[in-house]
């Protein structure tokens, strides 16, 4: 038996625009980018067939609607697979900062379980294989920079020149189901912006004022895009160079003590590590 060690990239949006809704979900277009801050996974088959996952060496009881727990049983489910799994994760980003960290290590799972026992699985089985967990999970599952169409089922890899971007997470939680519905009820008309509008996210005019004040912050120190990632609260900033970005994340630091603020790079998507024998 073998163990999997998987790297899985968090993952920001640079634009998000609101098309409308079909058949009760927000349709969107968006361009999402893999960077450089890390979950790290080990996954260990056992033969009790239990999912078993830890948290920063901590035993975590996760409730069967977490999506790292339905990514493990819907790969033992689609491949009848009689092993269970133990799987390790060493967590690096943050929770409830809309950075993709619960759906890159779901990705992470099934691009682990896949490699473990040598699944033949074509992308367009990949990708439905992650609608059916969560709307990011296909886009973890091919990572780098992706266009995502509808509702997060079609991903579409672009080619773009990007720089550093500094993260900034503010101290305050957002509910996306109650941004979205704010956002209906404030939105006249949806409108299709037809471009990548690299910095616009339509849901920044429902945002609180925390938001503006970290996007301003940003642009003093020079960064030539800001926005908030998909429902927030998380900021980012892009920056020309790698001098520029230290200098204002030291700055941003300082200034907000409260907050977590990370530099990052670009990236491609979930790496496999290794592949090692269990004695």
């Amino acid at each position: 038996m073998e163990q999997i060690i998987v790297i899985c990239p968090a993952k920001i949006n640079l634009f998000l625009n609101i098309l409308g809704k079909q058949n009760g979900k927000h349709i969107f277009k968006s361009i999402n980018q893999s960077v450089d801050l890390y979950d790290y996974l080990t996954i260990k088959p056992n033969e009790t067939g239990f999912i078993n996952i830890t948290i920063n060496n901590e035993k975590k009881y996760i409730n069967q609607e977490n999506i790292i727990f339905k990514a493990a049983i819907l790969m033992k489910q689609l491949y009848h697979i009689v092993y269970g799994f133990d799987i390790d994760i060493v967590k690096n980003i943050p929770d409830n900062a809309n950075l993709g960290s619960d759906s890159t290590d779901a990705a992470g799972v099934i691009l682990g379980i896949k490699k473990m026992f040598n699944l033949d699985i074509d992308n367009d089985t990949l990708t439905f294989i992650g609608t059916m967990i969560s709307p990011e999970v296909p886009f973890c599952l091919f990572g780098g920079t992706c266009l995502i169409d509808g509702s997060g089922s079609i991903v579409t890899e672009v080619n773009m020149d990007l720089c550093p971007f500094l993260i900034i997470k503010p101290n305050i939680d957002l509910n996306q189901k109650e941004m979205f519905e704010a956002y209906d009820k404030t939105c006249v008309n949806y409108f299709d912006f037809g471009y990548y509008a690299i910095g616009q996210n339509d849901l920044e005019i429902v945002a609180p004022k925390e938001i503006k004040d970290i996007k301003d912050y940003m642009a003093n120190f020079n960064a030539y895009f800001t926005n908030m990632t998909s429902s927030g609260p998380t900021v980012i900033g892009a920056f020309n160079n790698k001098e520029e970005l230290l200098n204002a994340y030291k700055n941003l630091k300082n200034y907000f003590q409260n907050y977590q603020a990370y530099m990052v790079n670009p990236c491609k998507g979930i790496q496999i590590l290794e592949k090692t024998r269990l004695n």
